[in-house]
């Protein structure tokens, strides 16, 4: 990843600005929300914080190296809604088929064990609950 980042350095104007987008090491909840309030919360099974690291640690360097410098961190959450279990299983179907390895998430809801306790907990409330996936993402802007 130094080495792309060395390359966008090079392609860039002098006044040029490289914007870092990637999520923080911060686990991934899947939640059941009822009324404004959370009735199921779980970290999402399986994630590793790796790639997430080693992408911190180019950064670091880089910025090191004196190629760029920090103006701005910030810190944002961003949620995916899904009406079932169902829908949340094909949104991760859907995510996943960028992954180079199968997703662990994926692989829960397909074991059906986590997709009987969203399942369980839905059917002991009355109205639609909403199932958001929160996603803790970290954003960094880098310029020359």
């Amino acid at each position: 990843m130094v080495h792309a980042l060395e390359g966008i350095h090079e392609l860039l104007r002098p006044d040029g600005c490289l914007i870092d987008l990637h999520p923080a090491p911060a686990p991934t909840l899947i939640e059941v929300h009822h009324g404004g309030i959370v009735t199921f919360s779980t970290p999402a099974p399986g994630q590793t914080f790796e790639d997430i690291r080693h992408a911190d640690d180019a950064i670091a360097l880089v910025i090191e190296d004196g190629l760029f410098t920090i103006e701005q961190v910030s810190q944002f959450e961003l949620r995916t809604y899904a009406s079932s279990a169902a829908e949340l299983h094909d949104y991760i179907v859907e995510e996943s088929g960028y992954d180079e390895e199968p997703s662990s998430e994926l692989a829960a809801l397909q074991d059906g064990e986590l997709a009987a306790q969203i399942r369980g907990c839905c059917r002991r409330q009355a109205k639609g609950p909403r199932w958001p996936r929160s996603i803790r993402s970290e954003s960094r802007g880098s310029t020359l």
